[in-house]
């Protein structure tokens, strides 16, 4: 809406539906398609597809490749009914996992994901999750943890302390209540201070 990722509109692409993540049920399948039977449930990341012939879709960096089609923007988001999407590129989605929480597992989760595997932080390690109650902080909180990781969130109210605290954080930084978030944090990790502060987008 802000018009700020120097990118054309969906317009210009001739797409309608935004919506750059999801998830749903198998109800057709393409005639070359072997990996997918119907009624399989599969998600749709914020890439639709990538070259996958350049080094950076080699290198496990395909979010990179600029060949890369973004969903929602380039090609049919999922803010409809039916969509048509690449069966190599599509995600399969457990049993027992709602749609509801399956759908921004394919962006913000792996968003925050690819961060925290990029961080280099090891199990022990402390992170700290500026507006880790929110959307993606939320759920960087949660990997952090079942990753062995202590996470520290900073956000503001009692409803997103209890809310950061359940989700497991180790402790909770009020920015709102404090004079001196930095000092704040500090105090809460050990007196030293945190390994890598959160979130560091990756696209």
């Amino acid at each position: 809406m802000l018009n700020d990722l120097a990118l054309p509109p969906m317009s210009h692409f001739g797409v309608r539906s935004p919506g750059h993540e999801g998830a749903g049920i198998v109800v057709k399948l393409g005639s070359a398609v072997t990996n997918w039977k119907l009624g399989d449930r599969a998600g749709l990341k914020p890439i639709t597809s990538v070259c996958q012939k350049c080094e950076l879709c080699w290198d496990d960096k395909e979010c990179y490749c600029k060949e890369a089609v973004f969903t929602g923007l380039a090609s049919t988001g999922s803010y409809q009914q039916y969509i048509v999407h690449p069966a190599n590129y599509a995600s399969p989605i457990p049993d027992g996992v709602d749609d509801v929480v399956a759908g921004p597992i394919m962006c913000s989760a792996a968003t925050i994901l690819r961060s925290i595997t990029e961080s280099g932080l090891k199990a022990g390690d402390i992170a700290v999750f500026p507006g880790g109650a929110g959307g993606v902080g939320s759920q960087g909180v949660q990997l952090a943890k079942a990753m062995g990781m202590r996470p520290i969130v900073v956000d503001t109210g009692d409803e997103k302390r209890k809310f950061a605290m359940k989700l497991g954080a180790e402790a909770f930084v009020d920015f709102k209540e404090v004079k001196d978030v930095a000092e704040a944090v500090v105090e809460a990790a050990d007196g030293i201070g945190a390994r890598a502060p959160f979130p560091k987008l990756v696209r």
